[in-house]
């Protein structure tokens, strides 16, 4: 049913010009008959106080322009004291309108005694209610359903003081004698509540005359976890739409009762005709929530700046009443800008909470304890996304020390909700340098997270996390035994119940043991965990899907490996070509698989090779591996181009077995192709070279020299140089021959490595000279550290090359190492070049070269003054 309670509070009352406005107002006692309270004094929240005359009256006079001004009564005194408001919600805001219609608002009021003895009553009906509509249905829901009623729960119990609020407050004087009924079985027991419900569903009226009746039934629906509160609601809105204290009310129900969706048209008109400060904060505070809710950040972000805009202002003026809803507004903000995906707003936000929750405010103020510990836990977050675990692990910490002492601040939650927050409190344990005591008694806590958690699947799965992840830390300490036996835990919770992801994890895992057990030479158990894998994966409707044709494809590939290293050819040789069958079914747009193809066809030709004593097949396997690593390198050489130098290194291993009748040119040109493209990567600086790559780069020199001849080698690498250098004068200007002159320099020192004796020190000079030309080339190539590295080069090896300074120099300034870069011009500025020009002419001459290429930076002025000193 579409909600419509509020749609009649959009009239507009059209006045154009300012006009003296009369607002009539009684205060009269709430009893069983109401009576006139006598003379009493009204304040309101403009500062005027006016007294009443005998009968509870008074008149106030506007004036105003805007027909959607509203006004405020703070207090009610007697004689004898403050009088409490009755009906204070109608009265906190009053729309001009019902003056302009000569409306009487009347000020229903009690004394102290009176409004407390109520007050109880109402509260220990409402206590007693919630807890007989609570015991024992907190265990009679499963999985999803449970969360769903711990939330509903939680929002009531939020909700309590508010309920508690509402129905002390209803007017006992206009209640109708059914609805005085009504309320008083309320108030005697829960089980009569329902009664009291059904009777006031019998005279249920749209008139005025039976307004606080209905009005009542609206809060009964509420205390009785009722959504038909809402409709109940719509009858009193929709006999006067001034009524925005009703409004309000029907507004904070329908955000309890998930019915906010129809507030989406209502709010935003609202909010247009009242423009009370306090008013506009509130509600486009709710209006951002309900934004949020519809997944719209933008529009929740825009609302719930206003709102925060609206609260500081009104902060300034009285902080004790509006710190607290300020915080609270700056944290949804913040909220909102993490659902957006905004994180650097978010954390600003979050962090502006912090510093207002301090331990005073949260001993002031205990509501703020539970904002405190979202705001250490949604900072936490944020550094974890944003691939920071080691500056989360400060927020976890605080968050998870507040938990311990204070349970209460997530009573909405289960336990489970936040088991992944533990588990990346324990990785920050690790980051942290925590001793290993520490980290393993951290990750077993983590599991009572998960006690009695509502989805018995996600209960599993994060058991078998933290066994998995107490077995790889054990293992890593030495303690195999230990680990082994949390591998087997982690496995026998995935058991428990069998689920597409507790499957998939299964394989996994039973493949990781076996693959442990291979290790430690448990060989029975290790082939038994494989075939169980292998069990799973070709389960009855499930032996097509991808991820089980994974895991398969994985579970033989290991199983070929166990046999592999046992020396059992034949074996292996068949678990290999199964590998290839599963694979080949695999989507071959996926990069794993190719790769896992690639590496068993490397395998195989391994198998071949050295078991089989069958170079013909092996070069046949090791070949269709080189094939598959190439494309793969050429795709994502950071992640395959050592298993291409590999699988190439591999196959020039067999062609060296029979030099004679070795196809020597195919040789040569594996080697120049894995050479070349590992200088590609050294150019791009796409990785750090490893120890794995530097050792292969090794190995097809190696190869280069076995399959070329050593003078060969040095004569090819030289006619390499002369075409290079040709290739770089034929490019006009600077730009553009960094990359050609990193491969000359590469075939400088492969030659001079294989060059006689005679000729090293030639070659020795020729590396120097083309490195300070590759320092000039690397700056108008924009490789600035590449500039650097090859001045030092050149001057390491020939230290009398002072115009390689500039260069030096120029590289300093532009990575930003501004203090070095002078000295390194204070140093040389005064020294003459071999062409008898001072040095720092050419610096100069240099700079302006640079700059007209478009290459400068800030630091430059400085160095023209000081060089022209």
């Amino acid at each position: 049913m579409k909600i419509t309670f509020l749609l009649l509070l959009l009239l507009p009352v059209s006045i154009t010009h300012t006009q003296q406005v009369l607002l009539k107002m009684q205060v009269l006692y709430d009893g069983e008959k109401s009576r006139t309270a006598g003379k009493s004094i009204v304040h309101f929240s403009d500062g005027q106080v006016i007294q009443t005359n005998s009968k509870g009256e008074l008149t106030r006079e506007f004036q105003f322009q805007d027909s959607a001004q509203l006004v405020r009564v703070d207090k009610i005194m007697a004689k004898k004291g403050e009088l409490k408001m009755v009906n204070r919600r109608n009265l906190q805001y009053i729309p001009i309108a019902k003056a302009l219609n000569q409306e009487l608002v009347k000020a229903y009021v009690l004394n102290e005694t009176e409004w407390s003895q109520r007050k109880l009553q109402v509260q220990t009906a409402v206590d007693n209610f919630y807890s007989n509509a609570t015991l024992g249905l907190d265990r009679q829901f499963e999985g999803a359903l449970q969360q769903e009623w711990n939330e509903l729960v939680a929002s009531y119990h939020a909700y309590k003081p508010n309920i508690i609020s509402n129905l002390t407050s209803t007017i006992y004087a206009e209640l109708s004698d059914r609805g005085r009924k009504a309320f008083a079985l309320a108030l005697e027991s829960p089980d009569k509540t329902l009664e009291g419900i059904e009777l006031l569903e019998e005279t249920l009226d749209e008139t005025a005359e039976k307004y606080e009746d209905n009005l009542l039934m609206a809060r009964l629906n509420v205390l009785a976890l009722s959504p038909m509160a809402s409709y109940y609601y719509f009858f009193n809105t929709a006999n006067d739409w001034t009524m925005v204290g009703t409004a309000m009310e029907a507004k904070e129900a329908a955000i309890v009762f998930d019915q906010s969706k129809s507030l989406l048209q209502v709010l935003p008109e609202l909010l247009a005709h009242i423009k009370d400060p306090e008013f506009q904060a509130t509600n486009r505070n709710d209006l951002a929530s309900i934004y949020v809710d519809q997944e719209n950040y933008e529009l929740a972000i825009v609302e719930a700046k206003k709102a925060l805009n609206y609260y500081q202002l009104l902060e300034k003026e009285n902080p004790e009443k509006y710190g607290l809803a300020t915080t609270m507004v700056m944290f949804n903000l913040g909220s909102a800008y993490m659902k957006s995906d905004s994180p650097k707003e978010a954390l600003g936000l979050y962090h502006s909470v912090l510093e207002r929750t301090t331990t005073d405010a949260l001993e002031l103020n205990p509501q703020l304890l539970s904002i405190y510990f979202f705001t250490n836990k949604f900072i936490a977050n944020l550094h974890q996304k944003l691939d920071s675990p080691k500056a989360a692990y400060e927020y976890y910490d605080r968050m998870f020390v507040i938990l311990k002492n204070n349970p209460q601040v997530t009573r909405s939650l289960a336990k489970d909700i936040l088991f992944g927050d533990y588990l990346n409190y324990c990785e920050g344990k690790e980051l942290n340098d925590a001793t290993d005591e520490e980290i393993l008694k951290c990750y077993e806590e983590s599991i009572q997270m998960l006690e009695n958690a509502f989805d018995m699947e996600r209960e599993a799965l994060g058991k078998s996390l933290v066994y998995h992840k107490l077995a790889v830390l054990l293992e890593a300490q030495g303690q195999n035994e230990r680990a082994i036996g949390f591998y087997q835990k982690s496995l026998a919770e995935l058991e428990r119940k069998e689920t597409p992801k507790t499957r998939e994890l299964s394989m996994e895992l039973l493949n990781c043991i076996g693959v442990l057990l291979d290790d430690y030479g448990r060989d029975d158990e290790a082939l038994d965990h494989f075939n169980r894998a292998k069990k799973i994966a070709q389960a009855p409707g499930y032996e097509n899907e991808s991820t089980s044709l994974k895991h398969l494809a994985h579970s033989w590939y290991k199983t070929g490996q166990f046999y592999y290293r046992r020396h059992q050819p034949d074996s292996a040789h068949y678990a290999f070509l199964k590998t290839i069958e599963v694979v080949c079914r695999m989507n071959p747009e996926e990069e794993l698989n190719t790769a896992l193809k690639g590496n068993t066809y490397n395998m195989l030709g391994a198998l071949w090779g050295e078991m089989k004593k069958d170079d013909v097949k092996a070069e046949e396997y090791f070949q269709q591996s080189v094939d598959i690593y190439k494309s793969l390198a050429d795709q994502n050489p950071a992640n395959h181009l050592t298993n291409f130098a590999m699988a190439a290194n591999n196959l020039l291993n067999v062609y060296s077995r029979h030099l004679e009748t070795a196809d020597k040119k195919a040789a040569l040109a594996l080697i120049d192709s894995v050479l070349i493209r590992f200088a590609r990567l050294a150019d791009q600086r796409i990785v750090e070279p490893t120890a794995e790559m530097i050792m292969y780069q090794k190995n097809m020199n190696s190869y280069m020299i076995l399959f070329s001849g050593q003078m060969n080698v040095f004569q090819e690498a030289m006619v390499s140089v002369r075409t290079l250098s040709n290739t770089r004068q034929a490019i006009e200007g600077d730009v553009g021959k960094s990359s050609i002159q990193i491969q000359l320099i590469s075939k400088l020192e492969f030659a001079f490595k294989n060059a006689p004796e005679e000729h090293q020190e030639r070659i020795r000079q020729m590396i120097s000279q083309e490195s300070g030309n590759l320092s000039w080339y690397a700056l108008f190539d924009r490789h600035y550290v590449l500039a650097e590295v090859s001045a030092r080069r050149s001057l390491e090896l020939d230290s009398s090359k002072t115009w390689v300074y500039t260069n030096l120099a120029h590289s300093l300034i532009l990575q930003g190492k501004v203090e070095s870069g002078k000295d390194v011009y204070n140093q040389f500025k005064n020294v003459n070049h071999t062409d008898g020009r001072m040095m720092k002419i050419i610096f100069l001459e240099d700079i302006k070269e640079l700059e007209k290429a478009g290459i400068t930076h800030p630091a430059f002025a400085e160095v023209k003054k000081l060089l022209m000193e």
